[in-house]
């Protein structure tokens, strides 16, 4: 199993997406800090969000191979900047889409954030139906 990290904007998904690849009951939990929990480690929105906070994802993500960029495709704005990836030298760098199966979910804008912010190769998710869950859980262990 791979070692990775999720990074993304507050309620992006991040903490609901662990419970549903653990098989664990989806229940909001807010993260306030770095959670780490085996082989994962959860970050909080605001990490992203505020730039005076990269380096202590950049930092936390050198125990990590692969790094997990979490776009919410019910959003139609995003907090990743271009090339935001760069930052975690040779991790392999994937994207997440999550919240797929929402009315107005736009899936293409999210991916189309992530490729330019650095992702390699991009999953699109629902939690609460389990959609995609399995090619990622896949391709992270």
């Amino acid at each position: 199993m791979k070692k990775f990290m999720l990074i993304g904007a507050t309620s992006a998904g991040k903490t609901t997406l662990i419970q549903a690849m653990h098989n664990q009951p989806l229940q909001y939990r807010k993260t306030q800090a770095m959670d780490y929990l085996k082989e994962v480690l959860d970050t909080p929105g605001e990490y992203l969000e505020n730039p005076r906070f990269y380096s202590a994802l950049m930092t936390a993500g050198m125990d990590y191979q692969v790094i997990c960029l979490v776009h919410d495709a019910s959003r139609d704005d995003t907090h990743f900047p271009p090339g935001f990836a760069s930052m975690f030298g040779d991790r392999e760098i994937i994207g997440i889409v999550t919240k797929c199966d929402m009315e107005n979910a736009n899936p293409q804008y999210s991916i189309d954030t992530l490729v330019q912010a650095g992702a390699s190769k991009v999953f699109q998710v629902s939690a609460t139906s389990g959609e995609g869950l399995t090619e990622l859980w896949d391709f992270i262990a």
